[in-house]
C-alpha cells in the first residue's frame, strides 16, 4: 500500500534518534498502532530504516489476549480508514 521496502514493520523494538522522533511524533494521527506510521513517515521523509530479524519463540502455553474477538471489526475498520487517510497525505 506504500510501497515500502520493508518485511514487517510492527515488531516491538526499536532504536530510533530523538531528532527524529521529535519531527515525526507530531504528525502521527492516522493509526492507533502508531509504529506503522512511524515507520512510513520516516521513509517517506528520507531517513534510513534497517530491519534486523527478530526470531519469534513458539508460545509454550496459553492464548494471546491482545484482542477480544468481538473488537476485531472495529479496530480493522478503524486500521483500514487510517491507512487510506495515511496513503492520501503521503501521495
Amino acid at each position: 500500500m506504500f510501497h515500502v521496502p520493508y518485511r514487517d514493520i510492527e515488531p516491538g523494538y526499536r532504536l530510533i534518534r530523538k531528532k527524529v522522533l521529535d519531527k515525526i511524533i507530531p504528525n502521527i494521527k492516522y493509526l492507533s498502532y502508531f509504529t506503522s506510521e512511524l515507520v512510513v513517515r520516516a521513509h517517506y521523509l528520507g531517513y534510513k530504516v534497517i530491519e534486523v530479524p527478530v526470531e519469534h519463540l513458539k508460545r509454550k502455553k496459553g492464548i494471546t489476549n491482545v484482542f477480544q474477538l468481538y473488537k476485531l471489526p472495529r479496530i480493522i475498520f478503524k486500521e483500514f480508514t487510517g491507512l487510506l487517510k495515511l496513503r492520501s497525505e503521503i501521495k
